[in-house]
């Protein structure tokens, strides 16, 4: 029988059993009832150790999650299925609480090739809120000529986990939401990622998407704006396909990819066969989404923040090109 160590440090938690470590992350501003919450915690293995990477990521774990409360035991479990996150060891979980209080999160992991272990950590859950408080972005992107960089709370970010094959994906759309591109600026390793091809005139808002070490996926918005008109961009994958389900603000639903092309002819394409870009009207608002494991279909776990309109990219790849399909959503129902 393993031992388990719990640190608790602010709403950082680590957890060990065996060879393995589980870190939970929670919300900076914390956890709180009758709001759908996101909680993300990685696993690694102790016991194989890179000299630049640190401890090896545990990726395609099985994982089974239940919240309870041990006070009220007649409370029923939430069970959650856990997903994995664009870097590689990361998961996460989107639960729902009904009343504030003391819970307990339970994760029962299945390592590939090896045997099940449980890990468990408290969660302090606050009372639903008025209004949600828009937190400061921690992380900032700057532009300099084609050359961006990401500053953070402790200076300039350096030390990048790879998202889906890349150190940074950049999202480039126009104002208008006429403009979309999606580009992975070359890194030199030392916090600068060059941009080759010139950024089209206009209004334009830059979204990075990326992962400081060991502190889980980020989003920094930089608007930039100079003359001329940022052009259209026409789809390039040509059949009539169709996103369908509820489409709801402050809820984690799912939108299946119809009449598109068939499964079997869609490869890999950044480490998913699917990728789903979805930014509002406001074009601040930004979604990134991937496909759930479904050997038989295309669908997404996709979470508006916000009420209102949306224009959505899929981007999928067949016989080694990379196929683009718009689409205009809107949400269906307020967050409550």
């Amino acid at each position: 029988m393993f031992s388990t160590v719990l640190l608790l440090l602010g709403l950082a938690q680590s957890a060990q059993q065996g060879k393995y470590e589980v870190s939970l992350r929670l919300p900076a501003d914390g956890l709180f009832s009758a709001e759908e919450m996101q909680i993300e915690f990685t696993i690694k293995d102790k016991t194989r150790e890179d000299p630049l990477m640190g401890f090896e990521p545990v990726i395609r774990a099985k994982i089974e999650s239940r919240i309870d409360m041990p006070s009220m035991p007649g409370m029923p479990v939430i069970r959650e299925t856990s997903h994995p996150e664009g870097v590689p060891g990361d998961y996460g979980l989107h639960p729902t609480f009904v009343h504030g209080g003391d819970y307990r999160l339970v994760l029962n992991i299945t390592p590939p090739g090896d045997a099940p272990f449980t890990v468990e950590f408290p969660l302090k859950v606050g009372d639903p809120r008025p209004n949600r408080p828009k937190l400061a972005n921690p992380y900032k992107l700057k532009l300099s000529g084609n050359e961006l960089r990401i500053e953070g709370p402790e200076g300039p970010v350096q030390d990048f986990d790879i998202i889906h094959e890349k150190n940074l994906h950049l999202i480039v759309v126009s104002r208008d939401l006429r403009f979309f591109a999606h580009i992975h600026p070359a890194y030199d390793g030392k916090g600068v990622f060059r941009i080759e091809d010139p950024l089209p005139p206009g209004e334009l808002h830059l979204f990075a998407d990326f992962a400081p070490r060991g502190k889980g996926g980020q989003i920094a918005m930089l608007p930039r704006k100079q003359g001329g008109k940022a052009p259209d961009v026409d789809d390039t994958l040509t059949q009539p396909a169709r996103l369908t389900g509820d489409f709801l603000a402050g809820k984690t639903t799912q939108l299946t990819l119809e009449d598109a092309l068939p499964v079997s002819e869609l490869q890999p394409y950044l480490g998913a066969l699917a990728h789903l870009i979805l930014i509002h009207e406001d074009a601040e608002t930004y979604v990134h989404s991937h496909p759930i494991d479904d050997p038989t279909r295309i669908v997404f776990l996709a979470r508006p923040p916000k009420p209102g309109k949306y224009k959505g990219w899929v981007e999928v790849q067949s016989r080694g090109q990379v196929l683009r399909k718009s689409f205009r959503l809107e949400t269906s129902g307020a967050r409550r």
